[in-house]
């Protein structure tokens, strides 16, 4: 047998930590004993069927076989499933109800997915409706619904429901401003229905963050808003993602100790969503009369949507795709955040409180028009009492002297700008930083079109002709 050397085998250790760390940067340590990519997802399938106790519903039985065979064909070794029928409150649960994690049974938290899958029938058929409960992220998806007609096809409508309502996971490796890359779960034992798989290019991904304490339990779990990734191309159990986001770096935080930040697929649906855009304060104001325009990531034009209510609310329309959503007040862009159509009832858009810009700009603007006026009467004023110097009238010449220099001048333009800024909040800095040039574009008008010197210089022409005159 051959023996390596001792600082042989302390290179290659180093180097073997070295690639782990690389790889597991992103993920805790505890994520290193789990192979992601590799192991399957541990799948449990609740049947919420009208059966007595003393007599189970003829079907039972029947579908439970048929759907461990259906997944067999299709997802092959991705999964591991078990059907069992529901208990205790589950067996009257509601399509669009939602129980609190408290009442989940223990056994969840050694399982990946649970799919909710409820029957009944109705007028010679059957009405099926699908739930999926992600265990990791204690997220509940949307509920799916369909129809048959025979018993033959109730096992492929209820496993098509199955995938329709099936979110993968992919935990999220590296990552910058507008790149990820993620690493799919079970990503090594692709489906055997290839065309069936839902992370295909195209795919969009929720990332989200679960925080354990020393035991595993979560102590709190967060999707990170207004972000999305979208799946760009495939490589076996890797995916290279773009990233959308109304964040500045929504995933590049250092994150430490027991941290998990996985991506989700996104399984919207086709309903309207209300967006409510309301300040970025703590009063959250209701903002009326943003307008609210749209675009694809691949479109070169964007859609107005609306403006805002009296309540801040303007109802999206539904969709199938990622968009943009702009944010604008007049012609200044607040906010610009990736939104899903139908994957959420009620989105709410914190944004600056543009309400004070737009009142210091008309202002501003009104104040600029005062100044215009004031500027052009000065002109006439002076030409009218160089006039009346030349003609010998000195008494008219005095008394428009009078009148011009009873005009507000740079000093009360000067003073009424420096009391409205200082109405505007100091502690707004989004504010402040943009009625600045505003205000100071302004006074440098003011300073320019009212400088005193030519009154001054009329002034002494008016006082050497009423001296000469002998007034």
């Amino acid at each position: 047998m051959n023996r390596c050397a001792p600082w042989l085998v302390a290179i290659r250790l180093a180097a073997v930590v070295a690639l782990g760390g690389v790889f597991l940067a992103a993920s805790p340590a505890a994520w290193a004993a789990t192979p992601w990519e590799a192991d399957p997802y541990q799948v449990r399938c609740v049947l919420i069927v009208p059966w007595r106790p003393s007599q189970p519903w003829p079907a039972e039985e029947h579908l439970r076989r048929a759907l461990v065979r259906q997944v067999d064909a299709v997802v092959g070794a991705a999964w591991q499933l078990d059907v069992v029928p529901a208990q205790g409150p589950w067996t009257t649960l509601a399509p669009e109800q939602e129980l609190p994690w408290d009442q989940v049974p223990a056994a969840w938290e050694e399982l990946d997915k649970v799919f909710l899958l409820g029957l009944s029938q109705h007028q010679g058929g059957y009405q099926l409706w699908c739930r999926e409960v992600d265990v990791l992220s204690r997220r509940w998806g949307p509920a799916c619904r369909a129809s048959c007609r025979s018993m033959r096809l109730l096992p492929r409508v209820a496993f098509d429901l199955l995938v329709q309502c099936f979110r993968p996971l992919a935990r999220i490796d590296t990552t910058d401003r507008k790149k990820a890359l993620v690493q799919l779960r079970c990503g090594t034992r692709p489906w055997r229905d290839r065309a069936a798989d839902p992370m295909r290019p195209g795919a969009l991904l929720l990332p989200i963050v679960r925080y354990d304490d020393r035991q595993g339990n979560p102590r709190r779990i967060r999707a990170i808003p207004w972000t999305y990734l979208r799946i760009q191309r495939r490589e076996g159990p890797l995916a290279y993602c773009n990233v959308y986001s109304g964040l500045r770096s929504p995933l590049s935080r250092r994150r430490r100790g027991r941290t998990r930040m996985v991506a989700m697929l996104v399984r919207p649906i086709p309903r309207r969503s209300v967006l409510r855009v309301v300040s970025n304060d703590k009063h959250r104001i209701p903002l009326e009369g943003y307008e609210v325009l749209a675009y694809g990531p691949n479109d070169r034009e964007t859609i107005s949507l609306g403006w805002t209510d009296h309540r801040g609310e303007l109802e999206l329309p539904p969709g199938d795709r990622l968009r943009l959503l702009l944010i604008r007040s007049g012609y200044q862009v607040l906010a610009r955040i990736p939104y899903v159509p139908g994957l959420e009832r009620r989105i709410e858009a914190p944004v600056p409180n543009d309400d004070q810009r737009l009142a210091a700009e008309a202002f501003l603007i009104a104040l600029q028009q005062e100044v215009i006026d004031v500027v052009i009467q000065r002109q006439i004023l002076i030409r009218r009492i160089e006039r009346r110097l030349a003609e010998g009238d000195v008494g008219t010449a005095q008394q428009l002297l009078e009148q011009l220099q009873r005009l507000p001048g740079r000093n009360e333009f000067e003073a009424r700008i420096t009391r409205y800024q200082q109405r505007l909040d100091p502690s707004d800095r989004w504010l402040q930083a943009r009625t600045q040039r505003l205000f100071r574009d302004t006074l440098t008008l003011v300073a320019r079109y009212l400088n005193t010197r030519p009154i001054e210089l009329i002034a002494q022409a008016v006082q050497r002709a009423r001296a000469k005159a002998g007034k």
